[in-house]
């Protein structure tokens, strides 16, 4: 099989994601965190899609475009969650989802309409969170699919934690 290019850092670990079944991701479903990403940092990018900015010099190429192709529900899910948080708590926000301050500000702001107008315009720029670290992917996928114990799954949370931590 051939994998498509945009794909190919997403798949590094194609055995085990063919693995991931309903079990499995209700296993990991505990991850205290995020784990796509939506240029949660990208202070240009958001206040362009928000209408409050020019267009970026470099608009982001969508690298995993055709994992969130047929997944406009979840994206809107994700956007919504995020904006809500955002309001509701801005620190909250900030450590769960990595933003920059000023985007949580954007995001705490968008309408329904604004979001529903995003998720259909750039949808497609949802993608794996921190989707080159072969080895959380890979411990994550393990984990979620394998015979690992309690502990095992603790210990990719806990990565989680820190890989947010290094990005706030």
């Amino acid at each position: 099989m051939q994998v498509d290019e945009e794909l190919h850092s997403a798949l590094r670990h194609e055995v085990l994601w063919r693995k991931m079944s309903q079990p499995a991701c209700k296993r990991m479903a505990g991850t205290p965190v995020l784990l796509v990403d939506f240029h949660l940092r990208n202070t240009e990018w958001w206040n362009w899609i928000a209408e409050r900015g020019p267009r970026p010099f470099r608009v982001p190429e969508p690298r995993h475009a055709a994992l969130f192709r047929n997944a406009t529900a979840l994206v809107r899910e994700i956007l919504i969650e995020i904006c809500f948080v955002s309001l509701a708590s801005p620190a909250a926000a900030r450590l769960l989802f990595g933003m920059s301050p000023t985007v949580i500000e954007i995001a705490a702001s968008l309408s329904g309409m604004q979001m529903d107008k995003i998720v259909g315009t750039f949808g497609d720029q949802m993608q794996l969170r921190w989707a080159d670290n072969r080895v959380f992917w890979r411990g994550f996928l393990e984990a979620a699919t394998g015979d690992l114990d309690e502990d095992a799954i603790a210990d990719v949370h806990f990565q989680s934690l820190q890989l947010l931590g290094s990005e706030v």
